[in-house]
């Protein structure tokens, strides 16, 4: 898990005060396009983790 290029992090808040963190890597091994195919996945991906959680918190103020 600690192998590999570090693409990205990021902090998603949940509902009753908890957060998710997510770590994005690239292959340990990977060449330059491996990586970059590793980063644009990571940018389709990412916009609907945070959407899960926004609607956790959502959700809890709608209770």
């Amino acid at each position: 898990m600690t192998a590999g290029r570090l693409l990205d992090t990021v902090v998603i808040r949940l509902s009753g005060g908890g957060r998710v963190v997510v770590v994005a890597r690239g292959n340990e091994d990977g060449s330059p396009e491996e990586i970059q195919a590793s980063m644009e996945a990571w940018r389709r991906i990412r916009p609907q983790l945070q959407d899960l959680g926004e609607r956790s918190e959502g959700s809890a103020s709608a209770g």
